[in-house]
C-alpha cells in the first residue's frame, strides 16, 4: 500500500518532466533565472520526489543586442568560418545551377534536336551530338571554333548542331540568317562558310552585311542568293526561337554547349567536355542494344566529371584552353581521337 501511494504521488511529476524533455516549466522558474529543483517543487506542491536528480540552472534569454555583440565577436575570433561558409555557398550555387540546367534540358529536349533550319557539322548519324549556342561576333566563340572543327573532323562519332544565337546586334543577326540561308542553297558548303565567319578578324560590332556576303562568295555561294534567302520570314522566326530556347535553358551568353543532358556555359574545360563526350558515347551504345522500354528509361542526364568551371563568354567573360574540347581523352573510349594541336583561347582579364 505504501508503494502504491508513492507511485501515485510521484507519477504526475515524472510524466510532466518527460513531456518537457527535462526542461523546467516557466511556472517553476525562480526569480533569479534558475530553475527550481524537484525537491523545491515537492516542498511547494507536495507532489515532487527527492529521489529525482536536480536540473541544471537555465540562463535567461539574451536580448537581440547582446546576441549581435556575441555573434560579431565570435565571427571576428574565427574568420576561417567565413571562408568555409563562402566555399560551401559557392558549391551550393554550382549544384543548384547544374540542377536547373538539367531540368531545363529535359523539358526542352525536343527543341534542342536539330531541325531543317539548323546547320549541322559532322556525320548526320553520329551517335554523339553537341549543341552549340553562339554568335558570329563573339570573340570566345571564334576562339573555340577551330578546336570544335578539329574535333568534328577527327572524331566521326560526334556531330555539332549550330544553334544561331545572335545577341550582338543586327550584323550578328544577318550573319546567322545568311548561314541558315546557305544551308538551304547548298549544305555541302556550310562548313567552309562557318569557318570563314569564325576566322574573320573584323572587330566586334563592326561586321557589315556586305562583308558577310563577301565571305559567302569566297566559299562558292552567290551573294544575291544568300541575301535573298536571309530575308525569309521563317528564318527570322527561327532566330527568335533559338534565343527563346536559350533563355529557357538559362543560357545567358555565348558560347554555350549542351551535351548528354548537361549545359556547359562558356568555353569548355577539358574534363567537362571530354568526360561528357565519353558518357554520351557509352549511353548511345547502351541504347542501341537496349529494348525500346530500356531505351526510354535511359534518357536521364548523366553526371559530368567535376570541372574547374567556365565563364559565360560574351555575357560573363571566359577563358580556356583550345584542347579543352577534346582533353580528358584518357577517360574516353579508344575511338575518340584526342586533339594534338594546341593554341591559347581568349582569356578574361
Amino acid at each position: 500500500m505504501k508503494l502504491s501511494r508513492f507511485l501515485v504521488a510521484t507519477l504526475p511529476a515524472v510524466l510532466l518532466l518527460a513531456a518537457c524533455d527535462g526542461k523546467p516549466s516557466s511556472a517553476s522558474s525562480q526569480k533569479d533565472g534558475t530553475a527550481a529543483r524537484p525537491s523545491q517543487a515537492a516542498a511547494a506542491g507536495g507532489t515532487g520526489s527527492a529521489l529525482m536528480p536536480p536540473l541544471a540552472p537555465q540562463p535567461l534569454a539574451m536580448t537581440d543586442a547582446e546576441f549581435e555583440v556575441r555573434l560579431k565577436k565570435t565571427l571576428l575570433d574565427h574568420p576561417e568560418w567565413l571562408v568555409e561558409m563562402g566555399e560551401r555557398l559557392r558549391a551550393y550555387q554550382v549544384d543548384m545551377q547544374k540542377k536547373s540546367f538539367r531540368e531545363a534540358v529535359a523539358q526542352n529536349a525536343g527543341a534542342l534536336a536539330a531541325d531543317e533550319l539548323d546547320p549541322v557539322l559532322g556525320a548526320s548519324d553520329a551517335p554523339v551530338t553537341i549543341v552549340e549556342f553562339f554568335d558570329y561576333q563573339c570573340p570566345y566563340c571564334k576562339g573555340v571554333a577551330p578546336a570544335m572543327a578539329q574535333l568534328i573532323a577527327e572524331d566521326k562519332g560526334v556531330r555539332l548542331v549550330l544553334k544561331e544565337m545572335p545577341i550582338l546586334g543586327q550584323p550578328s543577326r544577318f550573319a546567322a540568317a545568311a548561314m541558315i540561308a546557305a544551308k538551304r542553297v547548298d549544305p555541302s558548303k556550310i562548313e567552309a562558310f562557318h569557318a570563314a565567319l569564325m576566322a574573320d578578324k573584323t572587330p566586334e560590332h563592326e561586321l557589315t552585311n556586305q562583308h558577310v556576303l563577301e565571305l559567302a562568295t569566297s566559299v562558292g555561294y552567290k551573294a544575291d542568293e544568300i541575301e535573298r534567302g536571309a530575308a525569309a520570314p521563317e528564318i527570322d522566326k527561327k532566330l527568335d526561337a533559338n534565343i527563346d530556347l536559350a533563355r529557357r535553358l538559362h543560357i545567358a551568353g555565348t558560347p554555350a554547349f549542351v551535351i548528354a543532358g548537361e549545359v556547359i556555359p562558356g568555353v569548355p574545360q577539358p574534363a567537362a567536355l571530354g568526360g561528357l563526350i565519353a558518357s554520351a558515347r557509352q549511353k548511345a551504345l547502351e541504347e542501341k542494344s537496349a529494348t525500346p522500354k530500356d531505351a526510354a528509361a535511359s534518357i536521364a542526364p548523366v553526371d559530368p566529371p567535376a570541372s574547374e568551371g567556365a565563364g559565360q563568354g560574351v555575357a560573363a567573360t571566359s577563358g580556356g584552353d583550345k584542347d579543352a574540347v577534346k582533353a580528358g581523352a584518357d577517360k574516353a573510349p579508344a575511338s575518340a581521337a584526342p586533339l594534338e594541336k594546341k593554341s591559347d583561347l581568349p582569356t578574361s582579364d
